[in-house]
């Protein structure tokens, strides 16, 4: 056990060089120095708690490094505001989500929206006199309405393009565009309705899952030690996917997450 120890101390040093000390603030180098203290005394389990504290924090730091890797804008597409993202696993995983939509039509549909409501009376009570619903629950209930009827493979309906873009360094999220690659199949796999198409992009392996009729789908690349993803429905073209996973640098992207 005190091997292990050893060695997951002597990782986190590293890490903690490899991204800057200064960067990694106080509490990561206090950790590591309690770990080290902890270790000395042969307290494994405070070692590997302070160790735990200290990856915590260089994984804060690094989600933050991530952030700055996403684009506002692409093409007609545009980041959302609120977003979530999590490092977990003791600071081991990191996984960073952005979510963009298609601002001009996510426009045009909103304005068709408010138009049905009002020629309705622009009363969304419900039919036994309960709460009503203002005009922005309206929106973003149909809007979840949409996202599950394609996600069950069953969309088509008006919906505002969007395309959730991730970056994290869990390497099952690569295991699928590893195995396709690994296939010698020239001319790929089925996904639902649609195909499964492994490629390159940029010299990367990659792997473009879409179903036409649901203008819906995903695109996977792996760079390095991370895995990036654009997963879209209502897209007007897969095109779109191709566009949102290039708009990131991926010489960036290697500098923060490793080779």
């Amino acid at each position: 056990m005190k091997t292990a120890i050893s060695t997951l101390l002597l990782f986190s040093v590293f890490f903690l060089t490899s991204v800057n000390a200064q960067e990694a603030g106080p509490s990561a180098s206090q950790a590591i120095s309690d770990a080290q203290t902890a270790l000395k005394t042969q307290n494994y389990e405070a070692a590997l708690r302070h160790l735990t504290s200290a990856r915590s924090a260089i994984s804060a730091i690094l989600t933050d490094q991530v952030l700055v890797l996403f684009p506002k804008t692409v093409g007609e597409f545009t980041m959302r505001e609120s977003q979530n993202e999590m490092h977990g696993e003791g600071g081991a995983r990191i996984d960073v989500q952005r979510i963009y939509t298609n601002a001009k039509i996510e426009a045009e549909l909103e304005a068709e929206r408010k138009a049905k409501m009002e020629a309705g009376g622009g009363d969304h009570s419900d039919a036994e006199g309960g709460m009503g619903m203002d005009d922005d629950m309206m929106r973003e209930m149909m809007e979840h309405t949409d996202m599950h009827a394609d996600m069950m493979g069953h969309g088509g309906g008006n919906q505002t393009p969007t395309i959730t873009l991730t970056i994290t360094n869990d390497a099952n999220r690569g295991m699928m565009v590893a195995m396709a690659h690994s296939q010698e199949e020239s001319g790929g796999g089925m996904y639902g309705e649609g195909t499964s198409e492994p490629m390159r992009i940029d010299g990367y392996r990659a792997l473009l899952q879409y179903q036409e009729k649901y203008k819906s789908g995903e695109l996977t690349v792996v760079v390095g030690g991370a895995v990036i993803s654009a997963q879209g429905y209502g897209l007007t073209n897969k095109a779109d996917l191709n566009a949102m996973i290039k708009a990131i640098d991926f010489a960036k992207v290697k500098s923060v997450m490793g080779e």
